[in-house]
């Protein structure tokens, strides 16, 4: 004959182990999701990719006179090349190339300039690697060659003259046409030479930015507001 203690014994025991059970199922979730945890960790370290930004800083200022050479202000450049990604990448080369262009026209792109004379400036650089993790920061102050495009294939002997350096940080450039009026926009795009393991070298543009010409308060001058300030950056290469 079973006594009560046992019969009490029995029905409590189906609940004790509902209990085991559920404690159970409770872990199992943990467990799965610190496998996915680490699995996409694993995947992430395994796979290789680029991600490369470059803080460039503003746009260089522009003084247009009548009947005297434009001046570009702030060519010279210090960039900072920060990488994220996991495989180093090499920079080989760095130009800056400056227009004009009407505010009718399509907004400003690197790859297809809408002017006749296009500043075009390169810069001399030993080539750097930025490795994965790390900022690189490169200093522009010296030129290679500072020429106009319009001017490279053909120069006739009335030609304008050349563009030149003129003092400290400024660049005196002539152009036949347009003549330049208010609102004309001034545009510059970075040119810069990447090699990475994936694709070997390529050529990678960056717009530093645009703004239209304002007249002076004297003189009928022409000129663009700079933020010297200015902490601009882009993405260079991502994949």
């Amino acid at each position: 004959m079973i006594s009560k203690e046992t019969l009490r014994e029995r029905i409590r025991e189906p609940k004790k182990r509902s209990r085991s059970d559920w404690s159970k199922w409770i872990g199992s979730p943990t467990a799965w999701l610190a496998l996915v945890l680490s699995s996409t960790t694993a995947y992430f370290n395994i796979r290789k990719y680029d991600d490369v930004t470059v803080v460039f800083g503003s746009l260089p200022g522009v003084l247009a006179n009548p009947q005297s050479p434009i001046k570009i202000f702030g060519w010279k450049r210090n960039l900072v090349f920060i990488n994220t990604g996991n495989r180093p990448v090499a920079i080989r080369g760095i130009l800056l190339r400056a227009w004009f262009q009407s505010p009718n026209e399509s907004a400003p792109r690197c790859s297809e300039v809408a002017a006749k004379h296009v500043l075009r400036i390169r810069y001399e650089l030993e080539p750097l690697v930025v490795k994965p993790g790390e900022m690189t920061e490169s200093k522009l102050e010296k030129s290679s060659s500072i020429e106009d495009e319009a001017m490279m294939n053909f120069k006739p002997p009335d030609s304008l003259p050349e563009p030149q350096i003129d003092g400290d940080d400024a660049i005196k450039w002539s152009l036949d046409s347009p003549v330049l009026v208010a609102g004309d926009v001034f545009s510059a795009c970075l040119r810069v030479q990447v090699i990475r393991a994936s694709r070997g070298e390529e050529t990678v543009d960056v717009l530093i930015g645009s703004q239209p010409l304002v007249p002076s308060w004297k003189g009928g001058a022409l000129f663009t507001f700079r933020d010297f300030g200015a902490k601009n950056s882009q993405v260079l290469i991502k994949n």
